[in-house]
């Protein structure tokens, strides 16, 4: 008798045993696992932060190159900074070769000038034996319209800013290019002003001219005529 109640009973046990391996697997199975996602979405304002942050970039860029630029301005008339001047020997007409020469003043220059040469002028800063800034002038044989073109070059020898101004048909356009160390154009604006009021104004059909852009010093139609220690940017690899 004994024997039988003892089988029945371990019997028993076994089966409450089994129900609770039943109940404890099926709720472990139920219950989410935590897993850590490796790469995972972009936080939200990333994209909006990445985008603020190289504007806050470019922006610092600008506005050093804008202080560069004004130190150069305020020094130009230094003792220290040579002024240098240029200009081409052409008759301003079509597939006539360019020449440039180097005046020793502004009065010999003038004194060459027949109305129809010397379309193209330029005056070169040097400091240090380091060409620092040029301003350009353009202008064709009928001198209806004229392109100025103002230069800044870093110590390295490369463009750090063109500021332009062309003036015709009463309107006159000022442009702004900032360029990086590399030599890229970062930023840039365009206005335009009425002639007469000098007031902003907006031009339906302006003839907009393009002048050269001189990324560095070597890149001057008379850089060889210079006798600067302006260093030739390296090329990168």
């Amino acid at each position: 008798m004994k024997n039988v109640f003892f089988g029945n009973y371990l019997k028993y046990i076994a089966f409450i045993l089994a129900v609770i391996a039943v109940i404890s697997s099926t709720s472990s199975a139920q219950l989410p696992t935590k897993t850590k996602s490796v790469t995972g979405p972009e936080k939200p304002g990333a994209k909006e932060k990445n985008k603020t942050d190289a504007q806050s970039k470019l922006h610092a860029q600008i506005v050093a190159i804008e202080k560069y630029c004004k130190e150069i301005d305020a020094n130009k008339k230094e003792k220290s900074i040579v002024r240098k001047t240029f200009a081409t020997i052409d008759s301003g007409k079509k597939g006539t070769r360019k020449v440039w020469l180097e005046f020793k003043n502004d009065k010999a220059r003038e004194q060459a000038d027949t109305g129809e040469n010397l379309n193209e002028n330029a005056f070169v800063w040097v400091r240090k034996n380091k060409i620092v800034a040029a301003t350009f002038t353009f202008q064709d044989a009928s001198r209806k319209w004229v392109h100025f073109g103002f230069y800044y070059f870093r110590p390295d020898g490369t463009l750090a800013k063109l500021d332009e101004e062309l003036d015709r048909d009463k309107i006159k356009l000022v442009r702004k290019s900032y360029f990086s160390e590399e030599k890229k154009n970062i930023a840039g604006a365009s206005n335009y002003f009425d002639g007469t009021t000098k007031l902003p104004t907006a031009p339906k059909n302006f003839g907009d001219r393009r002048i050269p852009v001189y990324k560095s010093v070597n890149d001057l139609p008379f850089y060889k005529l210079l006798n600067t220690d302006s260093p030739l940017p390296q090329k990168k690899p």
